[in-house]
């Protein structure tokens, strides 16, 4: 195939553009879908008389999720850009206003596991669990 003329050139370049552009659209709605379902899922039970902030420890890096009020159960969730795949989770629930400060043992978990927590006022007695 030949292409004569400035045109013709022209064109194939633009058609050229078109093409490659396309290779390189935005993510559909479905992969942040999925990306969203592989998130962990932490379901807290506050029992504390303080509100409590919660603390993921994903493979040494420490991250907050949140605040939970006494006497509230509240699902808190891992920010999306946490790699999915199969981590070392620990959980950290510190009182506000507190010095004292829980925090669990590991648990392996992936992405979409659901872990629950049950915060007691001895902190000590608190436990976790995973769905």
């Amino acid at each position: 195939m030949t292409v004569r003329g400035v045109a013709g050139r022209v064109g194939l370049l633009f058609l050229l553009v078109l093409t490659t552009a396309s290779c390189f659209g935005r993510p559909s709605r479905n992969a942040a879908a999925v990306a969203a379902a592989r998130r962990i899922t932490v379901e807290v039970e506050n029992n504390h008389w303080s509100t409590v902030v919660i603390y993921a420890v994903i493979n040494g890096q420490i991250i907050r999720l949140g605040e939970v009020d006494t006497g509230v159960t509240l699902d808190l969730l891992t920010p999306v850009g946490v790699d999915p795949s199969i981590v070392e989770l620990r959980l950290r629930v510190d009182p506000i206003g507190r010095r004292e400060v829980y925090q669990s043992g590991s648990l392996w978990v992936h992405g979409g596991t659901r872990v629950l927590l049950k915060v007691e006022n001895d902190l000590r007695a608190s436990t976790v669990r995973i769905a």
